[in-house]
């Protein structure tokens, strides 16, 4: 593949592949496909042209995503706070005509509201918890002006909390002051929400407090901060495939994560559902699932009569980058994903983009040539590097398995023996990343086993530092070369079958390559 190799070091020397640019060999996994067929995901972009910096909140509802954060108004020369919706069909964006910030009292001053979290309301409403903060002067003495230096000691601050129902065009139906809920604690924040399909809405705190609105306002439970036992912070509700609404938490009884269910109709939580993942990226359920969550690389459904989660398609390979992901939607067989942030790289700058992903046959998409990736624990930074490799290579790609996907709370080493296995079995990626390459003494039984293990052949192993006993482990090996990620060449690298790389070279090799 001689094609590819002189690919390789024209990319290395471009800085375009950074650690990624490893040559293949002439593998299988190496090789254009000529007539591809059967259906795969891939992911539709549509840049969002909303004006905004940094999106604060979202949620979809009534078939339109929902967006709040702040954004820079070039002809006020100041920052601004938006709200908006955005149409999944066409990516227009269009502010909400009814929306009005809540009024702030008589006197207030350096009013700013900001939309702190946002859920799907009854019918095609909306619920949003907001912050309204101002500061009051009326306790200067009368007669003080602001020219007086002392006026500015009698400021007061203040921050309150507000839950309101919005209609679909953003006007407001009914609005709560969660004053009561926030009293006692010295400081109060809505840390998670969420809604069912009766319209009800449920808030969790920083402090574990927990509580429930029905569409009406009136309040249907509470869980002060303290009451819920060894809960102490709540940071994820979701919204279940049957309509239910759930907390996210630990289990100490069964040591593991549970879902707990809400029940309305009793007014309180239902039995638990253990659940496989840690919680941290869950996203609502829909008839298909009872909730969505990430591991590892790969987008899950969980099947709620299997109770475990099946893998649906592998978010980097399709260009999501989770890190990214401030939204994720089941939108009538394709996934609605929001992804905001800065890049890294040639993609450095904020970007805000809807992806959708769709399965479609593999021969209509565009042929490229495939390098294959294996980790264990992919990183943010290889994560993001693979994908902007990924977007400016018209001719290759590099699919990625993080097999830490594959481990389970039995058996956290249950991926990488999946990775020896495939090895074993001739499926051996072009790019192995490993999670520090050392030796406590020289072994070159040991380093040949390693090497042969995962059908190494002509390799190069890459260190971020002089690593003593790997250099003389391999020194006898035919085939093999040790280098460091500062003086790593382009000709070892064009003339290997492989690259073995330890995870910490890989940031010195994009380092002294950019």
């Amino acid at each position: 593949m001689t094609h590819l190799k002189r690919f390789i070091a024209l990319a290395l020397c471009l800085a375009l592949v950074f650690a990624l640019s490893a040559c293949g060999g002439d593998t299988p996994a190496a090789e254009e496909s000529e007539n591809p067929t059967g259906l795969v995901w891939t992911a539709d972009y549509t840049e969002l042209d909303a004006g905004i910096d940094y999106v604060q909140s979202a949620a979809y509802a009534g078939g339109k995503l929902y967006l709040a954060g702040s954004g820079y108004d070039e002809e006020d020369n100041d920052n601004r706070y938006l709200f908006l919706a955005v149409d999944p069909a066409t990516g227009e964006t269009s502010e909400l005509t009814g929306y009005a910030p809540p009024a702030a009292p008589e006197g207030a001053e350096n009013t700013y509201t900001t939309v702190n979290a946002i859920a799907a309301g009854p019918v095609v409403g909306l619920w949003v918890q907001e912050n309204l903060n101002y500061y009051d002067y009326s306790s200067a003495p009368e007669g003080m002006t602001q020219e007086d230096p002392e006026f500015w000691d009698y400021a007061e601050y203040h921050d309150v909390n507000l839950l309101r129902l919005l209609d679909a065009t953003g006007a407001e139906v009914l609005s709560l002051d969660l004053a009561s809920i926030a009293e006692g604690q010295d400081y109060f924040y809505v840390s998670a929400i969420t809604s069912d399909s009766e319209g009800n809405v449920y808030l969790g705190d920083q402090n574990g407090g927990f509580y429930v609105f029905a569409a009406d306002g009136s309040q249907l439970f509470a869980a002060a901060p303290g009451s819920m036992g060894e809960l102490s912070y709540i940071d994820k509700l979701v919204t279940l495939g049957d309509g239910r609404a759930a907390l996210v938490t630990y289990d100490s009884a069964t040591s593991g994560n549970v879902l707990r269910p809400f029940d309305t109709a009793a007014k309180n939580f239902g039995e638990s559902i253990p659940i496989p993942t840690s919680g941290y990226s869950m996203y609502n359920g829909d008839e298909n699932y009872l909730f969505y969550y990430v591991e590892g690389a790969s987008m899950y459904g969980f099947d709620a009569a299997a109770g475990e989660g099946t893998a649906l398609f592998n978010l980097v390979n399709c260009g999501v980058n989770v890190d990214s992901l401030s939204l994720f939607v089941p939108n009538s067989g394709e996934y609605l994903c929001l992804v905001s942030g800065h890049g890294s790289g040639p993609n450095s700058g904020y970007s805000l983009e809807l992806a959708t992903l769709k399965e479609v046959e593999a021969s209509s998409l565009p042929q490229k040539t495939t390098l294959t990736l294996a980790a264990q624990y992919l990183g943010s930074d290889l994560r993001a590097d693979v994908l902007n490799f990924n977007r400016n290579s018209d001719k290759y790609r590099i699919e990625v398995t993080d097999y830490s996907e594959f481990n389970t709370e039995d058996d956290y080493t249950a991926g990488l023996t999946r990775l020896n296995t495939e090895i074993i079995s001739g499926k051996a990626p072009d790019i192995l990343v490993v999670d520090g390459l050392k030796l406590d003494e020289v072994k070159t039984k040991a380093m040949k086993g390693f090497l042969d293990s995962i059908q190494a052949g002509k390799s190069v192993v890459i260190t971020p530092e002089v690593e003593k006993n790997v250099v003389l482990s391999a020194r006898n090996i035919p085939g093999v070369i040790t280098t460091t990620a500062k003086v790593l060449s382009v000709y070892d690298i064009v003339n290997a079958n492989r690259l073995v790389v330890d995870k910490a070279a890989l940031a010195i090799i994009e380092e002294v390559f950019a």
